[in-house]
C-alpha cells in the first residue's frame, strides 16, 4: 500500500518540484545584460565577462531569500512612484525596495558591493546580482503597484501546480531568447547618479500606461491608498491575468513581455555601468583628495553658485540631480580652471524649465576628482 501510495505520489512531486526550482529568468536577464554592457562599453567588457558567474547567481539567489538577516520576507522588492513610502504589508521592516539595497541589515546592499570591491571582488559582483534581482523585479507591474500576491487573491493569480507560487517576474514573463535579443545597446539609459534613481525609473515605466504599444498596466492593478497597504487588482479583462509561461496564447500577455524584457534588460546594463563607475571613481581617487565642497548647502531665489579650486586646466563635468536622484541639468562639460572654478545654476532643468523649490545635487568631476555641491532653491 505504502509503495503504490508512493509511486502515486512521487509524479506528483516531480512535477511541483519542476514547476518551481527551474525558472532562470532572472539569470538570463542578468546573462544578456553583461552582454550588452560589454558591448556597449569596451573599458568594462574584461571584468564584467569575468564574473558573470557571480552576477548571476546573485539574481537567482535572491529568489531564496533565507540569505538575509530577516529571512524571505526581508527581500523587498516593491515601490510605487506615486507612494514611495508604501511596503509589502508582510514585511518584518517596513521598507520599499529602495531603501532595502540600502539598509544595513541587507548583507548584498548596494553600498556593501562597493565595499567589497577593492579587497573582494568576487563577493563584490555576488552582491551586485542580488540589487539587480531587486531591479528586475520592479519591472513588473504588481511590484511597482504593490498588489497582493499568491493564492490569497482568491484564486485570480494563476499559481502554476506549486499552490504557493507567487506571480512575480518568473510568473509573470516567460523570458524567451527572442525577447532577450530585442534589448539594445544604444538604448541602455545612463547618467543615473544613485542606484535608487534607476530602481524608481524602472518602476515608473513599469507603471507607466504605453496606449499606443497596447500595455495598460493600470488595467490591472491600482495602488495601495497609503503606506504599508495593498495595492488593488482590478477586473479583468478577456483571458484572465497576463502570464506568458501559463498562457502562451494570451496576446496582451506576450505583448507586455515583448515590450517589458528589452527594457530590463536595458536597464540592468545601466546598473552595471553604475557600479563600474562608482567604485571605479573610488578607486582611481583614493589617493587625491575630493574637489572641496561647501560645507554648507548654496542657498537662492532660483539661482545658485557652486565653487571649488584646480590647480590645472582641466575638463570639468557637473550635473544637477533632484532629491530623488533624477538627473535634471547638465551644468557644465567642457575645460575650465586652473584657480577658482564658478559654476552658476538658475534653477532651470534642461529644457529650460522653471524647477520647483527644494533641495539638489550638483555631482561634479575635474581632473580625476570628484564633489558634491548641494543646493536648496527657494521660492
Amino acid at each position: 500500500m505504502r509503495r503504490a501510495l508512493a509511486l502515486l505520489l512521487l509524479p506528483a512531486a516531480l512535477l511541483a518540484w519542476w514547476d518551481f526550482w527551474p525558472y532562470t529568468e532572472h539569470q538570463d536577464l542578468t546573462d544578456k545584460a553583461v552582454d550588452i554592457a560589454a558591448e556597449r562599453w569596451s573599458e568594462l567588457a574584461d571584468e564584467v565577462r569575468a564574473y558573470r558567474g557571480e552576477l548571476k547567481q546573485g539574481s537567482h539567489d535572491e529568489d531564496f531569500g533565507e540569505d538575509t538577516l530577516y529571512g524571505s520576507s526581508a527581500d523587498y522588492s516593491a515601490y510605487h512612484p506615486a507612494l514611495p513610502g508604501a511596503w509589502w504589508p508582510t514585511a518584518q521592516l517596513p521598507l520599499n525596495a529602495l531603501q532595502w539595497v540600502r539598509a544595513w541589515q541587507n548583507p548584498f546592499s548596494w553600498d556593501e558591493a562597493v565595499r567589497l570591491y577593492p579587497t573582494n571582488r568576487a563577493a563584490a559582483w555576488l552582491a551586485l546580482g542580488h540589487v539587480l534581482h531587486n531591479l528586475q523585479d520592479l519591472f513588473v507591474p504588481a511590484h511597482a503597484f504593490i498588489a497582493p500576491h499568491g493564492p490569497g487573491t482568491s484564486g485570480l493569480v494563476e499559481n502554476h501546480s506549486w499552490p504557493l507560487y507567487f506571480d512575480n517576474f518568473e510568473q509573470w514573463c516567460e523570458v524567451t531568447a527572442n525577447e532577450l535579443d530585442r534589448a539594445d545597446p544604444a538604448r541602455v539609459p545612463v547618467g543615473f547618479a544613485a542606484v535608487e534613481s534607476l530602481l524608481a525609473a524602472a518602476a515608473l515605466f513599469a507603471a507607466t500606461d504605453q496606449d499606443s504599444l497596447g500595455y495598460r498596466p493600470s488595467d490591472w492593478f491600482a495602488p495601495p491608498d497609503a503606506p504599508g497597504g495593498w495595492g488593488r487588482y482590478r477586473p479583468y479583462p478577456y483571458q484572465g491575468y497576463p502570464c506568458g509561461r501559463d498562457q502562451v496564447d494570451n496576446d496582451l500577455a506576450n505583448a507586455w513581455s515583448l515590450f517589458i524584457v528589452p527594457r530590463c534588460v536595458e536597464y540592468s546594463a545601466a546598473l552595471i555601468r553604475l557600479f563600474y563607475d562608482q567604485h571605479h571613481v573610488a578607486v582611481r581617487e583614493e589617493s587625491h583628495p575630493p574637489l572641496r565642497a561647501e560645507t554648507r548647502p548654496s542657498v537662492g531665489r532660483g539661482r545658485v553658485r557652486f565653487s571649488f579650486e584646480l590647480a590645472a586646466r582641466s575638463r570639468v563635468q557637473a550635473t544637477v540631480f533632484d532629491a530623488t536622484g533624477r538627473a535634471v541639468r547638465v551644468l557644465n562639460d567642457g575645460p575650465a580652471g586652473p584657480g577658482t572654478v564658478t559654476l552658476e545654476w538658475d534653477g532651470t532643468d534642461d529644457s529650460g524649465r522653471h524647477l520647483g523649490p527644494g533641495a539638489y545635487c550638483c555631482h561634479t568631476r575635474a581632473a580625476g576628482r570628484s564633489g558634491r555641491f548641494r543646493a536648496i532653491l527657494t521660492r
